[in-house]
């Protein structure tokens, strides 16, 4: 089992399985930098229900080796935190939010208020638990929280739903990755033009310039690595 094979077989072909559902499910996003870098936490990541791609590169690489898995999906507000949101606003389900700093869970609660008003919300807090898993795990339970969105950055966000789940948690769970740090200022991180032509990671290049020293260190280890992964998949279908 590889980090790879887990995530290729965890991948969702549709968003909408995504939404919270009376079964609870848990979710993360992971993207080729997380996935080199937590190559040995195949073991972890194998825990949950599905696992999206965070990014376009292991979209058009399951393309060009022609699997079916082909569809970006991030917690983010040009994909499945929007999903979520409405859905949530209308079914009326609570919501916990988890993550990031005291004042950017503060500020992010106050600009999601406004922008979904409807939205039913159980509670926040920031995301420096230390060693205080069970005490939040039981705050969150204690909620009546339908759904948890947890923003901590991999590993410890997935980390920490896998612990939530296993404590008895019977809701969906979703990681966020950065979304709290992104929504402070406003709902919508990426310009519109920037979504419509799919240039997220560029965008990001230019805001964030740490991703740069992501792009250049991890990103070639994944080509060959996820690349290595679907050509021996592709043969043994074909051998099948």
């Amino acid at each position: 089992m590889s980090i790879y094979s887990v995530f290729y077989e965890k991948l969702p072909c549709r968003i909408d399985v995504l939404l919270p559902s009376n079964q609870g499910k848990v979710v993360t996003c992971l993207n080729p930098y997380y996935m080199e870098l937590l190559k040995n936490e195949a073991e972890l990541y194998n825990k949950f229900d599905y696992i999206c791609s965070d990014g376009m590169l292991p979209i058009i690489m399951n393309r060009l080796f022609k699997k079916d898995k082909s569809i970006r999906i991030s917690f983010d507000m040009t994909s499945l935190a929007k999903e979520v949101f409405e859905y949530l606003s209308t079914t009326k389900q609570g919501i916990y939010f988890i993550g990031s700093t005291e004042n950017s869970i503060n500020k992010f609660i106050k600009v999601i208020s406004t922008s979904y008003p409807l939205l039913n919300i159980k509670g926040w807090r920031n995301g420096y638990i230390g060693g205080t898993y069970t005490d939040v795990a039981q705050a969150i339970v204690e909620s009546q929280a339908d759904v948890v969105v947890i923003g901590m950055g991999a590993p410890i966000q997935d980390e920490f739903a896998i612990f939530l789940k296993e404590y008895g948690f019977n809701g969906t769970i979703y990681t966020c990755g950065g979304f709290y740090h992104q929504t402070v200022e406003r709902m919508n991180y990426y310009p519109d033009w920037i979504n419509k032509y799919n240039l997220r990671t560029l965008y990001r290049l230019v805001h964030e310039r740490y991703v740069w020293g992501r792009l250049f260190k991890y990103y070639p280890g994944f080509i060959v690595n996820y690349s290595r992964f679907l050509m021996i998949t592709k043969n043994r279908d074909i051998q099948q």
